[in-house]
């Protein structure tokens, strides 16, 4: 396994910047995952790595290779792409192999990589199916084998679950991470879906509008977002945002935003609870409208509007809900330590 290295690297298609001279490191070993919306560049960046477009500058280092002007096949790296990718007349065990023979690996060598893969992932019983028999999560399994048996550097992921349903996508997520930690791979993985994000990766790259916006732990990005961005970005529900004046005005968190640089004020829905439910204490007490609940089983989300058009949202226990109703008004409580300040440009105040 190796490290990728990135320094300065951009991306220009006519006069579109996709990817705006980032520096990035992807350590040997880890799961690294590049997280952001439609078009913030997190694809293209797997596909520079990979060599399936041409950077317009910078550099790309795989372990101690400068890899920039390489042919993909000299990379070194497997790749897993969205759509599965598998040959459609070919069964199971030759798509799993396809690429050994393209590396001229034959016989018993290449009997023993596409049985081992193959029993790893729980496919060694369908090997002598064709890719229409088998359904969306088996398919995966195979195209990911695939990847597996090259053995390669690293394991380069473009969206592998989007096109499984919720469960076949968690049962995935925990195949993958138990490869990983087997393999010792090391593994660049893109995805939009922050929580596959959060839940697959020792390193969270979050990008936007071509440029990275923080990179961390799942635990850093979620806890000290670097900007506003990232703070609406990682979380779900996504993290209450309101100017400064509403905090103060509305909320009642005048001491909590004292900072004369805080132009905006940043709360977490589950540090919003119900006043009864708060034993402890709080910062700031306030009376809201409930607007909506919407209930997930465990949980459920209130939205809530007090004067003006200040909408926050909270995440309460599913237990908390015996005495609300939509359109009464209740007093809410946000908890100590829970607020995240921001400047004007949209960065986290210290």
């Amino acid at each position: 396994m190796a490290q990728i290295q990135l320094d300065h690297l951009v991306k220009r298609y006519a006069d579109v910047e996709a990817v705006g001279g980032i520096d990035l490191q992807m350590p040997d070993g880890e799961v690294t995952v590049l997280v952001g919306p439609s078009g913030c560049g997190k694809t293209t960046t797997l596909r520079l790595v990979a060599g399936l477009e041409t950077c317009t500058s910078g550099t790309i280092r795989i372990g101690d290779r400068d890899v920039t002007d390489e042919e993909p096949k000299r990379r070194d790296l497997a790749m897993v792409f969205q759509n599965y990718a598998l040959y459609p007349h070919m069964t199971v065990r030759d798509n799993i192999a396809f690429g050994l023979r393209a590396h001229n690996v034959r016989g018993d060598e290449l009997d023993r990589r596409v049985r081992t893969a193959a029993e790893m992932l729980s496919v060694d019983h369908l090997l002598a199916r064709k890719p229409s028999a088998l359904s969306g999560g088996q398919q995966q399994r195979v195209a990911i084998g695939r990847a597996i048996v090259r053995e390669p550097a690293a394991f380069l992921f473009d969206e592998p679950l989007s096109n499984l349903d919720a469960k076949l996508r968690v049962g995935m997520r925990t195949e993958i991470l138990r490869l990983q930690r087997e393999l010792g791979s090391t593994i660049v993985h893109v995805t939009h879906d922050q929580e596959e994000a959060m839940t697959l990766a020792h390193r969270v790259v979050v990008m936007n509008a071509g440029v990275i916006e923080q990179v961390g732990t799942p635990a850093e990005v979620y806890n000290q977002p670097a900007t506003e961005f990232v703070a609406r970005f990682i979380g779900s529900p996504e993290m209450n945002v309101v100017d400064a004046q509403t905090a103060r005005d509305i909320l009642g968190m005048a001491p909590e935003i004292a900072n004369s640089t805080a132009a905006r004020v940043g709360i977490r829905p589950e540090d919003v609870q119900i006043a009864t439910d708060v034993t402890d204490g709080a910062d700031a007490r306030f009376m809201a409208h409930v607007e909506v609940v919407e209930l997930l089983g465990a949980n459920a989300i209130l939205t809530l509007r007090n004067r003006g058009d200040a909408a926050i949202k909270a995440l309460v226990g599913a237990r908390s809900l015996a005495a609300v109703r939509e359109g009464e008004e209740l007093e809410f409580a946000v908890g100590r330590g829970a607020v995240t300040r921001f400047d004007a440009a949209g960065r986290r105040v210290a």
